[in-house]
């Protein structure tokens, strides 16, 4: 028996897994995870003195007898856990990934298949090589779906997490230029979102996917089984900034998800729930009564402006979206956009501000406002209202807010440049 299945027992009478000091609860496990600025086994008799049941370590100097469990390295011992835990259900396990939209559609699955299953799905953007195996050890034992969001910024990423969660379902939303300094480029992006695909195909597991994607589609491997997304629903409003789908039956449901890109997320939520026999009423109702939040396509009423609060991230592609996704509403007449910097872009971030720059130039806009050092370098002419951060743009609010009434205002930006901060001042 190694040291994960000697330790097992006691994680399975505890309350659970939490690495940070600030929140552990009484009867938890603590691991003690040593990052680039903190070592996080300087809190050990901290989180003892909370109640922690037992410490998990890997620097022997901190050894409190009866409390401590020392193991090589903490973090590998976290993922080795993980993926004890995960393969003791025997239940669907499905892993998704993609440039933009993963989260919603994650959220969207998990509000269509909790119509029928029991889910567990990861929780907020808990997605990386920590967020993962986190995800996992919350599973309780009444499991009967398990979803799991993998996020990547290098090639490797997505093949390292599937070797934790080991998932024998997969979708991939997309491939767009997300994270691409660290991918190299876009085919590095496609290489590593597609690990997802080959990982599933070496365990005889099942992909869904767009055939309207030729991309990805091109992607699949040979012998593996496939399911397309089903055309039993489609977009009916696309003047709209919100979607409404109709079922085959020509039953319409009104969404609350900001922009045509939305549909395809939709889709691929729809077509998974049918195929493990939700019903496609109760699918087609959950995803209209999804309410985005955290920022995503969020959509907040104020009592003089509309706001498409969809700050969280941004990159080139899902940027192009959302702003295309204003400029095609027919029924708003005064639309404004405040747009922030992209990051993890790579060498030609400038180049990709210029392009989001063309695109607002093909539309017709009440005003623009671009927060950041990298729109500035884009926009040598000043063409639109610059401000270095969101604190000079707050400083000149009072300006800028007579603007604002009785306009649509979408929101975007990497989550860094922090525009969900001038919500309040609507």
């Amino acid at each position: 028996m190694n040291r994960v299945e000697t330790f097992y027992p006691l994680f399975k009478s505890s309350q659970g897994i939490s690495i940070d000091s600030r929140k552990i609860e009484a009867g938890q496990i603590f691991v003690a995870i040593k990052g680039e600025r903190f070592d996080a086994h300087e809190f050990v008799k901290d989180v003892i003195d909370k109640g922690a049941r037992h410490v998990v370590i890997d620097n022997p100097d901190y050894e409190v007898e009866g409390k401590t469990y020392l193991v090589h390295d903490s973090l590998e011992f976290l993922q080795a856990l993980a993926r004890h835990h995960r393969r003791q259900f025997k239940v669907p396990v499905m892993a998704l990934t993609g440039s933009n939209g993963k989260t919603t559609t994650k959220e969207l699955l998990t509000a269509v298949l909790s119509t029928r299953f029991k889910v567990y799905a990861t929780k907020g953007n808990y997605n990386n090589h920590i967020g993962v195996p986190l995800t996992l050890l919350e599973i309780q034992d009444d499991a009967e779906f398990i979803l799991i969001e993998m996020g990547a910024n290098h090639i490797g990423d997505i093949a390292f997490l599937c070797r934790i969660a080991e998932p024998d379902f997969g979708l991939i939303t997309n491939i767009g230029s997300a994270h691409i300094e660290g991918f190299g480029s876009q085919e590095g992006i496609l290489i590593g979102k597609t690990e997802l695909y080959r990982w599933v195909a070496s365990v005889k597991g099942t992909i869904f996917y767009n055939t309207q994607d030729i991309l990805l589609s091109n992607a699949i491997p040979d012998d593996v089984e496939t399911i397309t997304y089903s055309n039993n629903i489609r977009n009916i409003d696309q003047s709209a900034y919100t979607v409404s789908i109709q079922d085959s039956e020509g039953k319409v449901f009104d969404t609350q998800l900001y922009g045509d890109y939305n549909f395809d997320n939709m889709k691929a939520a729809y077509t998974v729930g049918l195929y493990f026999g939700v019903d496609s009423d109760a699918a087609m109702q959950s995803m209209a009564s999804y309410d985005p939040q955290m920022n995503r396509s969020q959509i907040i009423n104020k009592e003089d402006c509309t706001l498409i609060m969809d700050a969280y991230n941004a990159n080139p592609s899902s940027m192009i979206l959302a702003i295309d996704a204003l400029q095609e509403t027919a029924h708003i007449e005064k639309k404004v956009l405040i747009l922030g910097d992209m990051f993890e872009l790579g060498e030609h971030e400038i180049q990709y501000h210029k392009e989001i720059l063309d695109t607002i130039a093909k539309g017709t806009w009440h005003t623009v406002i671009l927060v950041g050092e990298k729109f500035e370098k884009a926009d040598p002419d000043i063409l639109y209202h610059h401000y270095k951060d969101v604190n000079a743009l707050t400083a000149s609010w009072s300006d800028v807010q007579k603007q604002m009434s009785g306009a649509t205002i979408l929101l975007k930006a990497s989550r860094s440049i922090g525009l969900e901060k001038l919500e309040p001042l609507f």
